[in-house]
């Protein structure tokens, strides 16, 4: 569940140019920020380059974000048969507020619902043709919000609880445990800037991703973190990534709608 996760947070994306722009339509809910990361440089000792890795991230008219190898389709939105956006075996089918109510791949299909204030609440995921007792395969992924102040926490803080699973010789799927993921939002500084997909998973996070904790089987807890610098706008300019011996470091630069 982690690439949803991201989608919460100010993600490091890859792009591209080969995409059927959504103009003419109408952005529904989506929300675009006053600022966009026009590139980014990327360092780490996990990347082969130790000149560091440079991203450039592109956009169609209405300055949404487009995805390398993502083909979307406008005339679709609000269809419950045929997909907005398809990319190899994904297909994402959304409302007519462009919220994702549906995504398939491989033979997995996962269901989204939102609750009222407008944010992803549960997934269900269907895994067609797997079964575990003879019984299908079918569970909930679960989203929890919680305000500043909770959960010993300053800022928000979002919990997804997931299955996980293990597969066999046989390529047979087993529950293998209960995965608890949560994210810890800055309680001060406010997101100036972020990417729109021409799609949505609802109402998202406006505050900087700081550290993010991550269940395993044995019950032991790995830990990320990010720790952003910002200039007098309040756009984050740095950001120094943590884990488990691995770092690395991410500068951006923007650019403002208007001025492309």
């Amino acid at each position: 569940m982690k690439h949803k996760l991201l989608i919460l947070s100010i993600a490091i994306l890859s792009c591209g140019k080969d995409s059927v722009s959504p103009s003419g339509n109408s952005l529904g809910i989506l929300e675009v920020s006053p600022f966009l990361v026009e590139k980014s440089l990327t360092k780490s000792s996990s990347l082969p380059s130790s000149s560091g890795v440079w991203t450039n991230y592109s956009y169609d008219e209405n300055y949404l974000f487009l995805e390398e190898g993502m083909d979307y389709s406008p005339e679709n939105i609000g269809s419950s048969v045929l997909p907005f956006a398809k990319k190899g075996t994904e297909e994402i089918f959304v409302d007519t507020e462009r919220r994702v109510t549906r995504r398939k791949y491989q033979n997995v299909v996962e269901d989204y619902f939102y609750s009222t204030d407008g944010r992803l609440n549960y997934i269900v995921r269907d895994f067609v043709g797997e079964s575990i007792n003879n019984k299908p395969l079918k569970d909930t992924v679960q989203y929890s919000y919680y305000g500043k102040g909770q959960k010993d926490h300053e800022g928000e803080v979002l919990i997804v609880k997931e299955n996980q699973y293990y597969v066999d010789n046989k390529l047979q799927k087993y529950f293998d445990y209960v995965r608890y993921t949560t994210e810890y939002y800055d309680a001060e500084k406010e997101l100036k800037s972020w990417i729109t997909r021409p799609y949505s998973y609802g109402k998202q996070m406006k505050a900087p991703l700081i550290r993010r904790t991550s269940t395993s089987k044995k019950g032991s807890l790995s830990t990320e973190y990010w720790a952003h610098d910002y200039d007098e706008q309040g756009l984050i300019t740095h950001t120094k990534y943590s884990t488990l011996g691995i770092i690395s470091d991410t500068d951006y630069f923007y650019i403002k709608p208007g001025t492309k």
